[in-house]
């Protein structure tokens, strides 16, 4: 499917690229170790820091602007991304950054003169996680990816923001560059941090980032050019809506048994609640709350085995569906869910034995911004604070947008 779009250009064809960060390793503290677990993004700040790496990525970013090519980058965090365009502006390359405050009115200005075609009123489009989704350009020619993270499906979005092709309204040619910093980062334990890229290279045989030797990339495993909200609608279900185990698995390729499934392959969590397992979970649909009593026989954590299911419970960039099965082989969705907060305690399994047991407490997530994508409402008296109504043709509707961005 990859390769029919890209023929027929409505896929732009990538090729990618790599940064060399430096001869230097960066090893995580062991309080940015558990940040990182825990679905944290601090520890970037060390990243951010690190001299040598910015050094290469300025000095990359300037090779391809000097090419007369639109960029967007995104940062390592915040600080950097808008550091970054200043560095650039002093090196006479026309750029700006837009954050998570940045106001509508600035952002909207911004992305137009961005988005004029064979204009360099604005070259570079700095950002760290504010258009990695819902963002498409049809100018962007070049993207360049400094921000690590451990999910494939946040490198893939990033990646496919320069895929617009020239049938879907992108620059003629067809052609995009994706270049990535190849961060080499360790934890406290000195093991390996899998970045989202590697894990994309894994399994796509054809997507290695050579630092040295830039290779062609055919790419059956992208996503598709349609914005990542049509594909993210299409994998959640309708409330009510029943699966197998067998058709969870071939959805979202996750394991077949247990309360937490999870793979690597996307970021959707599946939370299952089994009447006939070792669950006491409870529904406040008035509030919105849910404790969610963990799983599994053995004692639970976030950094082993099975356990790593539960940190991306955490994980701000997982989407969390909470589905029900009373009895029997069904699986009921029920609720598209966000994690609050955790505590541990200490419960018997069915054989009697105790184990160190997590218990989730989640939100209930009725109304979300497609904006801001951080205020949502789970219940009705939240989404008339949160968001509003308004009245189109004599129907009485939910704003689309919080009350923030609207003001912004």
């Amino acid at each position: 499917m990859r390769k029919k779009l890209t023929d027929l250009k409505y896929l732009a064809h990538p090729t990618f690229y790599g940064i060399d960060p430096g001869k230097k390793i960066i090893t995580l503290s062991e309080s940015e170790t558990k940040d990182l677990e825990g679905g944290g993004d601090s520890w970037m700040k060390r990243v951010a820091t690190e001299s040598e790496r910015n050094s290469n990525i300025k000095n990359e970013i300037l090779k391809w602007a000097r090419k007369g090519r639109k960029i967007l980058y995104f940062g390592t965090n915040v600080t950097q991304s808008i550091t970054m365009a200043k560095i650039l502006e002093k090196e006479g390359i026309t750029s700006a950054s837009i954050t998570a405050e940045t106001r509508f009115a600035t952002r909207k200005m911004f992305i137009e003169i961005f988005n004029e075609p064979d204009s360099n009123k604005m070259q570079v489009m700095c950002n760290y996680n504010v258009l990695s989704t819902g963002f498409n350009s049809p100018q962007i020619d070049t993207v360049i990816i400094a921000r690590p993270t451990t999910s494939v499906v946040a490198y893939q979005q990033m990646v496919g923001r320069g895929l617009r092709g020239e049938e879907f309204g992108g620059k003629p040619g067809n052609k995009c560059e994706i270049v990535t910093v190849k961060d080499n980062i360790e934890k406290y334990n000195h093991a390996v941090v899998e970045l989202g890229h590697s894990k994309y290279e894994e399994e796509v045989e054809d997507a290695k980032i050579n630092v040295s030797e830039p290779k062609n990339v055919f790419d059956d495993e992208l996503d598709d050019a349609k914005q990542p909200s049509d594909n993210f609608e299409n994998m959640v279900p309708k409330s009510g809506e029943s699966f197998t185990s067998d058709e969870i698995y071939k959805k979202y390729g996750v394991q077949k048994q247990g309360g937490i499934r999870y793979t690597t392959k996307h970021n959707f969590v599946i939370l299952i609640d089994a009447e006939i397992s070792n669950y006491s979970d409870r529904v406040n649909e008035k509030t919105g709350e849910i404790i969610y009593d963990g799983t599994g026989q053995k004692d639970q954590g976030f950094d082993k085995g099975h356990d790593y299911f539960n940190s991306q419970v955490r994980n701000p960039e997982s989407v969390l569906l909470y589905f029900q099965k009373p009895a029997g082989s069904q699986n009921i969705f029920k609720y598209l869910v966000k994690y609050v907060s955790h505590d541990f305690k200490m419960q018997e399994n069915n054989e009697g034995e105790e184990r160190k047991v997590i218990k989730f407490k989640l939100k209930i997530i009725k109304k979300s911004c497609p904006q801001c994508k951080i205020i949502f409402a789970s219940n009705d008296s939240e989404i008339e604070e949160k968001f509003g109504y308004r009245t189109t043709n004599g129907n009485t509707i939910v704003q689309s947008w919080c009350k923030n961005c609207r003001a912004k």
